[in-house]
């Protein structure tokens, strides 16, 4: 059994394939390579299930299967695919809500606590600040930030 010279050359420049590293965001050129190889092997195979089709793919492009899922279903029902946001959307910070006379009030609550020689924890101020029925009332996450 001899090997021909081109499957010899083919087998030598083959690279294994890279996996995505976790975490890293796909871009929509990757993406459409998925919907691409996915539209390949649905061409070729039409009766086979697509539940069998994501493992093959995402181990044959190296990405999770869960990405390779979720791109698909995205171009399935959308028709499309594309990049996702790089920037996580931030909302406003509530100090900027806050009339200078909260701010204030805030401040003077702080500097209670140094004057009683105690530490001014969020939930030790968070307390006080909820207390007053002149400053408005924060939730605990909301304080923090």
């Amino acid at each position: 059994m001899s090997v021909s010279p081109l499957h010899d050359i083919t087998n030598r420049i083959m690279s294994p394939v890279s996996k995505n590293p976790c975490g890293k965001i796909v871009g929509s050129c990757q993406r459409k390579l998925i919907v691409n190889s996915y539209k390949t092997r649905l061409q070729n195979e039409p009766l086979t299930a697509k539940m069998i089709m994501v493992p093959e793919i995402a181990e044959e492009l190296g990405f999770g299967v869960k990405t390779v899922r979720n791109t698909i279903n995205t171009y399935v029902h959308e028709g499309t695919v594309s990049s996702p946001r790089r920037k996580r959307i931030r909302n406003h910070s509530a100090w900027k809500d806050l009339d200078d006379f909260s701010r204030t009030a805030i401040r003077f609550k702080v500097n209670e606590f140094f004057r009683r020689n105690e530490l001014p924890t969020l939930n030790a101020v968070l307390a006080s600040v909820n207390e007053d029925e002149d400053l408005p009332n924060f939730t605990r996450t909301t304080f923090y930030r």
